[in-house]
């Protein structure tokens, strides 16, 4: 079927009572001012009696602009119900895409003569929005070349093969340094066997927290959701007891909702289990950074408003004070799982996680640690925000994942270093060439 555009006059067309899209000031302005830079290009999509289908915007900014005309294309061959359907999917699937940002930003740059703050680009804010992060693959584990006290450098970042609940190996690890945040995800009671039988007790893995007590001041422990005999298990009470002794306060309660159920025995509890637990620990409260987008649109350019100061004086605020598109983080975080075929892989987050917790909490060029490295999805996270990471990892299997991994994504071979019984390494002098 061939779609024709006709002309016809702005006053003939009908608004759709139940329209489902709102449209404000800030928004018909976009689109007004799109028209006037490049013409009324889309078309306006109408029904039987010339009632709209899409298109309400464009319709009050042509009334806006005073035009007399506007391009329609018909859309009768639509019957009723495929005109609701149709009027909602428009819309919805718009939603639904997302923007590649180092492209966009790129485009962006390119232009020069178009005022994009026009069309709703906040240009003020646009270096701070939401960070691009790339899931990189995880290698698959294999023989290593890794031994128990290795201490990796990795560009910025050091790793050691050692027990995170061992103070002498924190020790070596953090060589005096204080952290800014500690982000992990400690292994389960319940995993499989992990490096020939270490004890994964509750009480004793928890018993990093006190380890890095003297190096951090915040920690963000990842905690899944355990049940026996269809109960659950309320083990991160121990985790929280031991925060408690160490001088932390319980500062959040969060949640990762994973947004699928995962595994079987996930899928098999009383409510299908989809979340896990992100406890926060630390010695005060303060502002977290704004890290995440706002869904309501920001404060036109040359708009102003009107706010209330902490001491009761009211203070006018134009676009170029404002926080605009950004705000904090909120208490429950939607990150799909990675998928991951390798079996002997210890359950690996997706980098994203520990991302937003170390964009909320840090700024570039601090230093997180990360106590259990498993696939070294942190250390990945931290390289792509500019912060520093300083982790351990048990297994000399997962240390080689992690040296890989970080090869794998800076091709930065020269900056990979192994100190062995006092001596410095090549990565090519312990992996081979």
């Amino acid at each position: 079927m061939e779609l024709k555009i006709e002309y016809l006059p702005v006053g003939s067309l009908v608004e759709y009572e139940n329209n489902a899209r709102k449209h404000g000031d800030e928004d018909v302005a976009a689109i007004v001012a799109s028209i006037k830079e490049f013409g009324f290009d889309d078309p306006i999509g109408i029904w039987k009696n010339n009632i709209i289908v899409e298109g309400h915007g464009r319709l009050l900014a042509a009334k806006e602009l005073g035009m007399e005309t506007v391009p329609c294309i018909r859309l009768d061959h639509l019957t009723d119900e495929q005109r609701r359907a149709y009027a909602l999917a428009h819309n919805r699937t718009a939603e639904l895409s997302g923007w590649d940002f180092l492209v966009r930003d790129e485009e962006l740059a390119n232009i020069a003569e178009i005022d994009m703050s026009a069309f709703g680009f906040d240009l003020d804010d646009i270096e701070d929005e939401h960070q691009d992060i790339i899931e990189d693959s995880i290698p698959e584990t294999a023989e290593t070349r890794c031994n128990n006290g290795d201490i990796w450098k990795l560009g910025n970042h050091r790793l050691i093969c050692g027990d995170s609940t061992d103070p002498a190996v924190v020790d070596r690890l953090m060589d005096g340094v204080k952290a800014d945040m500690l982000f992990t995800s400690p292994p389960y009671s319940d995993m499989r066997e992990y490096n020939g039988g270490k004890d994964l007790s509750v009480s004793n893995v928890s018993n990093f927290i006190s380890a890095y007590r003297p190096y951090v001041d915040y920690q963000c422990v990842n905690l899944g959701i355990q049940r026996k005999n269809h109960e659950i298990v309320q083990y991160w009470d121990e985790y929280i007891a031991k925060a408690k002794e160490c001088g932390y306060k319980f500062l959040a309660w969060n949640v990762w909702d994973k947004m699928e159920c995962g595994s079987i025995g996930q899928q098999s509890a009383f409510f299908p289990i989809r979340h896990e637990w992100i406890f926060v620990f630390g010695t005060e409260f303060y502002e977290i950074n704004l890290t995440q987008q706002k869904k309501s649109k920001p404060t036109r350019a040359k708009e102003s408003t009107t706010r209330r100061q902490a001491d009761g004086s009211l203070r006018k605020s134009t676009k170029g004070d404002q926080s605009h598109s950004l705000k904090q983080m909120e208490s429950v975080l939607q990150i799909t799982p990675v998928k991951v075929h390798d079996v002997d892989h210890p359950a690996p987050f997706p980098v994203n996680l520990p991302a937003e917790y170390i964009k909320a909490m840090t700024d570039e060029g601090d230093l997180v640690i990360e106590p259990f490295g498993g696939s070294g999805s942190t250390l990945i996270a931290c390289e792509q925000l500019n912060r520093k990471c300083y982790m351990a990892e048990l297994d000399p299997r997962y240390v080689s994942v992690i040296v890989q991994r970080w090869l794998n994504l800076t091709g930065r071979k020269d900056e990979i270093f192994c100190i062995r019984d006092g001596q410095r390494l090549t990565y090519d002098e312990v992996f081979g060439e």
